[in-house]
C-alpha cells in the first residue's frame, strides 16, 4: 500500500505558470479569430486594427510583466 490516502500529509505544490506561453497562445488565438472571422465572409475593419492591435499588445506585455513577477 502507497499511502496516497487522504490521511497523507502532502507539502501545497503549485503550479509553475509558463507566462510567455500564455502569451503567445493569447496572440496566436487572436490572430486565429480574425482569420476565422474573415473565411466567414465578414470584413475586417484594418483602419480600426492599425489603432487596436498596439493597445492589445502592451496590455500583454503589461500583463506578462504582472504575472512574471515572482511570489513573496
Amino acid at each position: 500500500m502507497r499511502g496516497d490516502g487522504p490521511m497523507t500529509a502532502r507539502p501545497e505544490q503549485r503550479r509553475h505558470l509558463d507566462v510567455s506561453s500564455l502569451l503567445w497562445g493569447i496572440v496566436f488565438a487572436l490572430i486565429a479569430g480574425i482569420a476565422g472571422w474573415m473565411a466567414l465572409g465578414h470584413h475586417v475593419d484594418w483602419s480600426a486594427l492599425r489603432f487596436t492591435a498596439p493597445l492589445v499588445l502592451i496590455a500583454l506585455g503589461i500583463l506578462g510583466l504582472v504575472l512574471s513577477r515572482p511570489n513573496h
